[in-house]
């Protein structure tokens, strides 16, 4: 499944490894997983990239390479541990 960057629309997600809001016009991670309703849709899972970058390195790095924007603190992303 495909994983996206991109900036959060409204504030009203939050993410999903530290559960704090994600604010408005943030950038962050979606992680695409199937629905769990069994209808074959896609639903997202939404994180900060400070923390994808702990829960989901491989997931951000692979999301970061096909982001075509700028993003800020990207080679602390990159190496972060």
């Amino acid at each position: 499944m495909a994983h996206r960057i991109e900036l959060s629309a409204s504030g009203r997600a939050t993410c999903k490894t530290c559960g704090a809001r994600i604010d408005k016009a943030t950038l962050r991670l979606g992680e695409e997983y199937a629905s769990q309703f069994g209808d074959g849709g896609v639903a997202v899972r939404w994180h900060h990239l400070v923390c994808a970058a702990d829960a989901l390195p491989d997931v951000l790095r692979d999301a970061m390479a096909s982001y075509e924007g700028e993003i800020p603190d990207r080679a602390a992303l990159e190496t972060h541990r």
